[in-house]
């Protein structure tokens, strides 16, 4: 899959232990939180909760184990599929997840796993172009 200029995804840097404290001594479960600055100049949007927010500010986020602070940037077009275990295995169906907001667009790539052909890039018949005007 190809994603068009913009950042889709803003993903709180893990360069910092999330659940232990110095000398390795864990935290207690409540204190699962991290802050998060959103750039500014667009809206970001909670993954896992559909939360709105400007950019522009410092975000106190949850920061479980099952869900790392992730934000989604307004305008950006998703496709999710099922978990796979191999790269050839069928991935039907796909959803599209459309975060409203602002304009984007996003270009799908899908190639059939032929290396030979699809390093080429030459056809074009497996581009699908998804677009979204938020007006």
């Amino acid at each position: 899959m190809v994603c068009h200029r913009k950042s889709t995804f803003l993903v709180n840097p893990v360069v910092d232990p999330l659940y232990f404290l110095p000398n390795n001594v864990k935290m207690d479960s409540s204190s699962y939180t991290r802050n998060v600055y959103l750039p500014k100049g667009t809206q970001w949007i909670d993954f896992w909760t559909g939360k709105r927010f400007d950019g522009g500010q410092n975000v106190k986020a949850d920061a479980t184990f099952e869900t790392m602070p992730l934000f989604v940037r307004a305008g950006s077009i998703i496709p999710m599929g099922p978990f796979i275990q191999y790269s050839t295995e069928k991935s039907d169906p796909l959803e599209i997840r459309i975060y409203a907001g602002a304009d984007g667009d996003f270009t799908l790539y899908e190639d059939e796993t032929n290396m030979t052909k699809s390093a080429n890039f030459d056809s074009k018949a497996d581009d699908i172009i998804l677009s979204w005007s938020s007006m």
